[in-house]
């Protein structure tokens, strides 16, 4: 499963499904987990034969118990994977990456205006922006006497004039984003669970 290069073009995309199995699992939907995890062994071009010689930690294991530890791993790999290709991308590529979202939510001076924006931290990595930030958040949010007011206003200062919009702007789109991929994943799930419910052989017994 090493990447070759043809592969690496397509990151974070290439794994996104991991984080939304992330999402599937925080809410306790083992299936859907599942099933994105099936998508992301197509994407990532793994074959049956892969998958049943247990490569994906047992994800695939006819015990619920191993099965279920298997997918959460898989997917602890993969999402990393995916928020580490992320925090490479710059500010300059996240603008790009989010195109037509900005051209469908902003008119063309807005858009120009969020260009500009992320233009100024243009060679910043989005994890060097996570990283200021979380760190002007501690700042700022801390009850000891490390950090006087002074520190705080400061810090209020440099993450709402320089970092704010345009951290805030990539985790809604984000999250945009994997609500979109996960409706359709829920909504076979659910199709697949009420199909079992009433099944031919769950209803036979009450014929």
């Amino acid at each position: 499963m090493a990447l070759d290069d043809k592969a690496k073009k397509h990151e974070p995309e290439r794994y996104q499904y991991a984080a939304v199995a992330a999402g599937f699992l925080q809410g306790k939907d083992v299936g859907s987990a599942k099933k994105c995890l099936d998508k992301l062994l197509v994407d990532m071009g793994a074959s049956d034969e892969d998958i049943k010689a247990g490569m994906i930690w047992n994800a695939y294991s006819d015990n619920t118990q191993e099965r279920i530890q298997g997918i959460a791993k898989g997917v602890e790999i993969y999402a990393g994977k995916y928020e580490e290709a992320l925090g490479k991308k710059t500010m300059d590529e996240m603008f790009e990456r989010y195109s037509a979202e900005f051209d469908k939510y902003l008119k063309p001076e807005q858009k120009e205006k969020a260009k500009n924006a992320f233009g100024k931290l243009g060679n910043k990595t989005y994890e060097a922006i996570s990283e200021q930030v979380a760190q002007l958040q501690e700042i700022i949010e801390s009850k000891t006497k490390k950090y006087s007011d002074k520190d705080k206003e400061n810090a209020r200062k440099e993450l709402g004039e320089k970092y704010g919009n345009i951290y805030n702007t990539i985790q809604e789109f984000e999250n945009l984003r994997m609500s979109k991929l996960m409706a359709p994943i829920r909504e076979s799930t659910i199709k697949d669970n009420v199909s079992e419910r009433f099944s031919a052989k769950e209803n036979k017994g009450n014929e």
